[in-house]
């Protein structure tokens, strides 16, 4: 930073212009470094703040969902699911395409309307039949072989239940053994009287 300022200076004074002040130019060492700190202690404020606050109440929000969801996509991926056919009705594309359609089981027991097709199958225009297994899960159906879906929620739960046991790690063991030390002072005290 300071040398691509020396550098913009240089130039600008080589063209007959001003070099360039900052708008500290004209303040005081001492105000200068009082800026400084605030910075510091604004931007560290907001690291504690996101760490201690906001990591366990993203954890606790999300956790519950993911492991809500991961059952289907894992028995699409390993266990019985009905097989079935997925017919696409429409499609929803932002910066990636999601199918909606009609599901049908090759038995024709059991019919939904209107579910979404879950990542991994292609599918490529409206009113193309694809297979399909139905897991029960209340949105989705699922491609042959249960698509990654199961893998992308696998890794966010591992995700969380880490940075859940680092924020313990960081956050509560140092004041589960201060309390300790503490306590062990205590005890130490009255046993000497």
């Amino acid at each position: 930073m300071v040398y691509c300022r020396a550098v913009k200076d240089a130039r600008r004074a080589r063209r007959g212009r001003r070099p360039r002040q900052s708008p500290d130019a004209h303040a005081t060492p001492g105000a200068r470094t009082v800026r400084a700190q605030a910075q510091l202690a604004s931007d560290w404020f907001a690291k504690w703040v996101l760490w201690r606050i906001g990591l366990p109440l993203f954890v606790v929000a999300t956790l519950p969902v993911m492991i809500a969801d991961a059952p289907p996509s894992w028995q699409a991926r390993w266990g019985s699911s009905i097989h079935g056919t997925f017919t696409a009705t429409r499609v929803e594309c932002n910066k990636h395409c999601f199918w909606h359609g009609d599901f049908m089981s090759h038995d024709g027991t059991a019919q939904r309307i209107d579910v979404g097709y879950a990542s991994g199958g292609h599918v490529d225009h409206i009113g193309q039949p694809v297979p399909a297994l139905d897991t029960g899960d209340k949105q989705l159906v699922y491609p042959p072989g249960g698509g990654w879906d199961w893998l992308v929620i696998l890794v966010l739960i591992l995700a969380e239940i880490g940075a859940a046991a680092l924020w313990v790690w960081y956050t509560l063991l140092p004041i589960m053994s201060w309390i300790a030390r503490r306590v062990t002072r205590r005890t130490h005290a009255r046993s000497r009287l």
